[in-house]
C-alpha cells in the first residue's frame, strides 16, 4: 500500500508515521499544511517545518502546502496541494524557517501523489476527520486514522 503521511511534526502524526511504517507499507511522502494565517481549525500552526526534518531522516519526500487557514478554503488547499496543483517550491520557501540550515538528505515532492491512502494522526477532531474522509473520498484514496478515539 502506497501511502502519504499528513504530518505537522508533532507526535501524534510522527506515531501515524510510525504505524504506517510498522503496516509494513510504502511511505511515499509526509505532506504539511503550512498555515501563512493567525489560526486554523485543522492544522498545527507552529514548529511544522519539524515535519522536513523527519521526512529527510526517514528518506522520504516532504510535501509543503500554504494556507491562509480560512475554514472554507484550507481543506481544499490541501486538496489541490495533493493532486500537484500548487507550487510546492514556492511553499518550501513560505514554510522553512530562515535561521535552519536545509539538510542535504531533504527532497522537495512536486507534482502529484500516486498514493492509495492518506494516513493522519487525527485523535478526536470531527471536524478534522470528516472533512479529511471528504477529501480522500474526492481524491479517491481511503483515510487511515490509527489514533482515532485512543486514550491519550
Amino acid at each position: 500500500v502506497k501511502v502519504a503521511i499528513l504530518a505537522s511534526g508533532g507526535k501524534d502524526s510522527t506515531y501515524a508515521t510510525w504505524w504506517a511504517l510498522m503496516q509494513g507499507w510504502d511511505v511515499e511522502c509526509l505532506v504539511t499544511v503550512h498555515v501563512t494565517g493567525v489560526d486554523s481549525m485543522m492544522f498545527q500552526l507552529n514548529g511544522t517545518a519539524i515535519a522536513a526534518l523527519q521526512a529527510a531522516s526517514i528518506g522520504v519526500p516532504w510535501l509543503p502546502v500554504l494556507t491562509t487557514g480560512e475554514p472554507e478554503s484550507e481543506i481544499f488547499d490541501l486538496e489541490s496541494g495533493l493532486r500537484g496543483d500548487r507550487d510546492s517550491c514556492n511553499a518550501f520557501l513560505e514554510a522553512w524557517p530562515e535561521d535552519w540550515e536545509e539538510p542535504d538528505e531533504l527532497e522537495v515532492h512536486e507534482g502529484a501523489l500516486a498514493v492509495d491512502a492518506l494516513v493522519v494522526g487525527a485523535l478526536r477532531s470531527d471536524y478534522q476527520k470528516t472533512r479529511i474522509e471528504r477529501m480522500c473520498e474526492r481524491l479517491g484514496i481511503i483515510s487511515f486514522c490509527p489514533l482515532w478515539h485512543h486514550p491519550a
